[in-house]
């Protein structure tokens, strides 16, 4: 019965390590991002600050990029993760006799939790929450072919630039009129709207210590983000990505995917090939934005024929290297172990330093400052996720979600 199950934590000699790191190096990917485009402020700064500030080839540089080699690219690495989490996860427990989909339910029940109040009370900029609800979805496509994945996630991730450029045509909102959502949440608590001020405004509201003022905007910055998934078609790339990810997990779990260098080095070049001038096309309209329909299509196609094929690219060449480079490589699997705690920690640093109800350090460092204090904090989780792991079989999150998908059914290892 699913109630007499073992559901001890995954033994170490059964993890497949390299995920772990894997996992690891997208996790930084993804926090030097978040501090880069949101919690540090600095695109929040008006240029002439930013270059007072920092210099004009500080600026440009960082901006070059934080747009050409970082955005967008780990957040893509770590759904596919995700996505080949599932799929390890699925064949693992139906190997120990556990009603393996039930079991994986009950488990983005949980992270739905988790990330409903992440991004409620921490930060409006989560990812959980809708990782949970595609985890719902993707259940259903556990037992698609490969072929059939790939055919429908490449479909999903070029599919939003046609719709996208539909829209513009058609005079639609792309957020199908969710940020009005935003207004009315600011007339109900007599505020400002966040969609009717310029970026610029944000920063003395971010530094304002006032927990109301915090809350103000977070509660206005949940529905913004929820537009904004809408408005950027993350709800097709994310569940693209996912796809992608549980053809790799199966892979990995029959042995067929780290020991195949060919087939990694063909996703490589193929990512390379793509993702650079893709990614050239997308940092031109970023660079170049004006808020015309063209612009939008350019940023559009540059992301889908750049962006995931570069995060692509980065996940082959990692797992090429980790063969040859398993010693230096190794220091990221606690950290990848622990992701589910190290994510939402650094989302706890990120507010607590930078925002009014912290430190209130939004918008007074420069590029330089934000990486090297971005790398320190990193390094200071990888630390804290390698002590804590020799003393305990999981994080503490990822123990309490554990905890809570199971109940009293969990068997702990002696």
């Amino acid at each position: 019965m699913t109630s007499e199950i073992d559901a001890r934590p995954t033994a170490g000699a059964e993890r497949i390590t390299a995920v772990d790191a894997l996992r690891g190096f997208a996790l930084l990917g993804v926090f030097l991002a978040n501090l880069f485009t949101a919690f540090s402020g600095w695109w929040a700064l008006d240029e002439a600050s930013r270059i007072a500030m920092a210099g004009v080839i500080q600026d440009r540089v960082s901006g070059l990029a934080l747009f050409a080699l970082i955005d967008g690219k780990f957040y893509s690495l770590f759904s596919m993760l995700f996505g080949a989490g599932f799929a390890i996860m699925i064949s693992r427990l139906e190997r120990r006799g556990a009603q393996g989909v039930a079991i994986f339910r009950r488990r983005m029940m949980v992270l739905l939790g988790f990330g409903l109040i992440h991004l409620v009370f921490v930060w409006f900029g989560d990812i959980l929450t809708l990782y949970a609800l595609l985890g719902f979805v993707l259940v259903f496509l556990r037992d698609w072919s490969e072929r059939r994945l790939l055919f429908v996630a490449i479909l999903l991730i070029l599919l939003v630039v046609p719709m996208k450029a539909a829209l513009r045509a058609a005079g639609v909102p792309l957020d199908l009129g969710i940020y009005s959502g935003v207004d009315a949440i600011a007339t109900l608590q007599g505020a400002r709207s966040m969609m009717q001020m310029p970026l610029t405004d944000y920063v003395p509201i971010a530094r304002d210590p006032s927990w109301a003022e915090f809350f103000t905007y977070q509660f206005q910055g949940v529905l913004w983000r929820a537009g904004y998934l809408v408005e950027s078609g993350r709800l097709f790339k994310v569940m693209a990505l996912m796809m992608l990810g549980l053809i790799a997990g199966r892979r990995l779990v029959a042995g067929r995917l780290l020991d195949d260098r060919k087939l990694l080095k063909r996703v490589l070049l193929v990512g390379l090939v793509l993702g650079i001038p893709g990614n050239a096309i997308y940092v031109y309209g970023l660079a170049t934005m004006d808020g015309t329909a063209l612009n939008g299509f350019i940023q559009d196609v540059g992301y889908a024929l750049g962006v995931i094929p570069l995060a692509l690219a980065y996940g082959a060449g990692f797992l090429l290297a980790w063969t040859r480079a398993k010693a230096v490589l190794g220091v990221l699997v606690p950290a990848g172990r622990m992701a589910l705690t190290n994510y939402l920690m650094q989302s706890l640093l990120g507010t607590g330093l930078f925002y009014g109800i912290g430190l209130g350090w939004f918008g007074y460092l420069t590029p330089i400052q934000i990486l090297g204090l971005g790398l320190a904090l990193f390094a200071g989780q990888v630390l804290f996720s390698t002590l804590w792991l020799r003393l305990f079989a999981q994080g503490p999150m990822e123990a309490l979600w554990r905890r809570l998908t199971y109940g009293k059914a969990v068997k702990r290892s002696g």
